[in-house]
């Protein structure tokens, strides 16, 4: 009975230990085939245990080199676009400024010659039939200008300019300076349309024997511009009397030449005291060698004879400029 018990023990013992070594060669054989920590401890080899993702960053959260460049040329669009609409209304403003003034300095001229006399600084006036004329040719005045008042509002004002059949009409200023008056008024307010005015050279009482007067030629038709109406014969022919107005009376003027010049200073190219000087420009004003150059028949000044030359621009040709030359009536 003993042996029995003492083999049956020992066949157990064998049956446990032969059961218990495949779980122990599966556990081995798994580790080297297959490479795998049990542990679930991520290998040095950085890959994630198996059945396990590796963790991923959001798409919109890797950096690139030029994944800021979109928001760059977004942002440099905007600031062009800003400064676009700064530059655009800067121009609105500057247009509307000098617009304003353009048409202060017009709405000042209005004042002047309203036909309002109770308020008007020059008004028309009647004359005599037989008007009384001076060695000079001043004669009396048609229009009652309040020079004193003008005077005091600025000094430089000398005189007054008008040509019927034009929308020219306003004072005749000078000073030391022809560059002044090209950007003021004659109420020496800042202007693009400038004011009419004589030349530095010239004296104020209108004896030169050229007494040259500048104006520009603006767009609106202001200033000088009406002068090109006389680039017409036919215009020139109805229209040919120029009027200066001075404190103690008037001149007449006749329109004798019309043509374009150079952009010089006559006064500065010519010594008009010297009568050869002024028959030199007289000859070349009188002679038709321009296509454009329109003289009128019978009107011919000579070195005695008292002229004045209306100057302007001509569009598009800033070295260029329109003149009309009239000579001054003794009768």
């Amino acid at each position: 009975m003993a042996e029995e018990k003492e083999k049956e023990i020992r066949e157990e013992t064998q049956d446990g230990a032969a059961q218990s070594m495949p779980e122990q060669s599966n556990a081995v054989n798994g580790s080297e085939e297959d490479g795998q920590d049990t542990s679930g401890v991520v290998q040095e080899t950085g890959e994630a245990p198996a059945g396990e993702e590796e963790p991923r960053l959001p798409d919109d959260a890797k950096g690139t080199p030029d994944d800021k460049k979109p928001d760059k040329k977004k942002l440099a669009w905007i600031l062009i676009a800003i400064a676009a609409a700064v530059i655009a209304v800067i121009a609105i403003v500057q247009v509307v400024s000098a617009q304003l003034a353009q048409q202060e300095s017009i709405d000042a001229y209005q004042h002047i010659v309203s036909t309002d006399t109770s308020k008007t600084k020059v008004r028309a006036v009647e004359t005599a039939d037989s008007e009384t004329v001076d060695k000079d040719g001043k004669r009396p005045s048609d229009r009652d200008i309040d020079f004193a008042d003008l005077q005091a509002t600025n000094e430089d004002i000398i005189a007054w300019i008008s040509i019927p059949g034009t929308q020219i009409d306003y004072p005749i200023v000078k000073t030391d300076d022809n560059e002044y008056y090209l950007d003021h008024d004659a109420f020496k307010k800042e202007s693009k349309e400038g004011a009419i005015f004589t030349d530095m050279g010239n004296n104020t009482d209108f004896s030169d024997p050229n007494t040259v007067i500048y104006g520009h030629n603006m767009k609106s038709g202001t200033m000088f511009a009406g002068l090109h109406q006389y680039e017409d014969e036919a215009f020139l022919k109805e229209n040919g009397v120029v009027k200066i107005y001075v404190p103690d009376g008037m001149y007449l003027y006749d329109i004798f030449a019309v043509r374009t010049v150079g952009d010089g200073n006559i006064l500065y190219e010519n010594d008009f005291t010297k009568k050869e000087v002024f028959q030199e420009y007289l000859d070349g004003i009188l002679s038709a060698d321009e296509e454009d150059a329109i003289v009128v028949d019978g009107e011919t000044p000579n070195t005695d004879s008292k002229i004045i030359t209306l100057s302007t621009c001509i569009q598009n040709e800033p070295e260029k400029r329109l003149i009309v030359e009239a000579v001054l009536k003794l009768g």
